[in-house]
């Protein structure tokens, strides 16, 4: 037969406390490892930091809207957006492995359950998701994902502040982009290239 063996020496009389203190230790130590899942934001950090990637934080001043005597919604929609975040990888030769690689994490952070699909879209060697964090009337981030097997990938992250769909629809009918900056320079050239 078995006999118990008191490994940690601890007397008998805290016994029951000590083993649920124990217990709290091991159940907490992995739950925390099974959470090893990167974040969005992790994850556009480390590619800014890389050179096999193009990352670029947009700020919001490149949109202006049409019309100065726009509706009090479409001003409140424009000052719910806070920024962009662009995180791009151009798929050549040498890079076809750490494209399908970079492809599978994308994935898998977009497939945390916080994030709720608007849209996806697969046909054939292209694929396109949106996804979303907050509630329907009130979101705080949209992602755009883009992968093709012949171009690269492409990451693109809206911030905001309790952003209303409706409002967003609206507004993108009464904006102006501003051209000239040198984020969007670099942004167009990056989509030029991929040609």
């Amino acid at each position: 037969m078995f006999r118990a063996v008191n490994i940690l020496k601890v007397p008998k009389r805290n016994n029951m406390k000590t083993s649920f203190k124990i217990l709290g230790l091991i159940l907490l130590i992995g739950f925390q490892s099974c959470n090893n899942t990167q974040s969005l934001q992790e994850y556009i950090v480390e590619k800014q930091q890389s050179n096999e990637f193009i990352a670029i934080d947009i700020p919001t001043s490149i949109i202006a809207l049409k019309d100065e005597n726009a509706s009090e919604e479409t001003i409140k929609a424009l000052a719910s957006i806070k920024k962009f975040n662009f995180v791009g990888l151009q798929l050549n030769d040498n890079n076809k492995m750490l494209y399908n690689a970079e492809k599978e994490q994308v994935k898998l952070i977009l497939s945390n359950k916080d994030f709720k699909e608007i849209f996806r879209l697969k046909s054939g060697k292209n694929e396109v998701l949106v996804k979303y964090l907050g509630d329907a009337e009130n979101i705080d981030e949209v992602v755009f994902f883009g992968a093709d097997n012949e171009k690269g990938l492409a990451l693109v992250r809206v911030l905001g502040e309790n952003m209303n769909p409706a409002e967003m629809v609206k507004l993108m009918n009464n904006i102006n982009v501003n051209k000239d900056s040198g984020e969007l320079k670099s942004l167009q050239s990056i989509f030029e290239n991929m040609k």
